[in-house]
């Protein structure tokens, strides 16, 4: 399939990288977004810096993964294949790359490039419902994330199929799909971003009552910001007195360590940095 015919089909169902927003672990989209998405009312994405790294970056990291374990990268697995659930059209993916281990196994390979240090013991969840989602619409039930992170720390993991979370996955889709893309009626609002999203300017005028337990939380809040605001003064005060003290000097000490800087940028602005 070419790359906009692949592209344009992407759009018409649940794709790996998108079912961890129906499961509640994907930091970066609710269902209401996705629903957004799903039925057009999201503005196209523009591609990014992070997008074409990343895109820049899965052949390397198939190679890093490949001089390491001695794999074959199934050449064919390159292509934009979409796999798709025999029952439910809605239901598809393309796994970044096929393996055949040493055993002459098969195996589904995801390349993930980030900028964050990982913990091979505590990886994204993005990443295992994107990779378990693919083996069930493969069929293949092994599979292994290969990651590059900072760009210099190269590492793989390895798992294996589940079938109950797969099962799991494809009933969250389905009831996604069925209930709320195809009626086109949105699902739950989960967070403030949805709410922005779904009503982007007031109605003049109209009022909502609080409850108890609202009117408590705002005053909560008033709380929370009257000790910002107290704290804030206290900090500037203090700064001010730490600077009549200091004079031209760059460093305050306590005879060993240096407690604070203030000194001249490039820009003969004097910068003050606690240590």
């Amino acid at each position: 399939m070419n790359e906009e015919g692949w592209l344009e089909r992407k759009k018409q169902g649940i794709g790996g990288s998108e079912i961890s927003a129906l499961l509640g672990v994907n930091p970066y989209k609710t269902p209401y977004q996705l629903w957004r998405d799903k039925t057009g009312r999201s503005p196209p994405v523009s591609d990014n810096r992070y997008l074409r790294t990343g895109r820049l970056m899965e052949p390397v990291i198939a190679e890093l993964f490949r001089q390491e374990t001695n794999y074959q990268i199934l050449e064919n697995s390159e292509e934009n294949h979409l796999y798709i659930h025999p029952e439910h059209s809605f239901i598809l993916g393309t796994p970044d790359r096929i393996y055949r281990d040493l055993e002459g196994r098969e195996g589904i390979l995801e390349c993930k490039n980030t900028r964050f240090p990982i913990n091979i013991e505590h990886f994204p969840k993005t990443w295992l419902c994107q990779i378990q989602y693919y083996m069930g619409l493969t069929k293949i039930e092994q599979g292994e994330i290969a990651y590059l992170s900072q760009g210099v720390d190269f590492a793989h993991i390895k798992l294996e199929f589940v079938a109950d979370f797969y099962h799991y996955m494809v009933e969250k889709a389905v009831d996604f799909w069925q209930k709320y893309v195809q009626t086109d009626c949105p699902p739950p609002l989960e967070t403030s971003g949805d709410v922005e999203k779904m009503f982007h300017s007031s109605i003049s005028g109209k009022c909502v009552a609080a409850t108890e337990s609202t009117i408590a939380i705002v005053s909560e809040l008033k709380n929370i910001r009257d000790q910002m605001n107290s704290l804030s003064e206290k900090e500037k005060k203090i700064i001010e007195q730490i600077k009549m003290i200091m004079r031209d000097s760059e460093a305050l000490t306590d005879g060993e360590d240096i407690l604070v800087t203030w000194k001249t940028s490039k820009n003969n602005k004097r910068i003050f940095i606690i240590k």
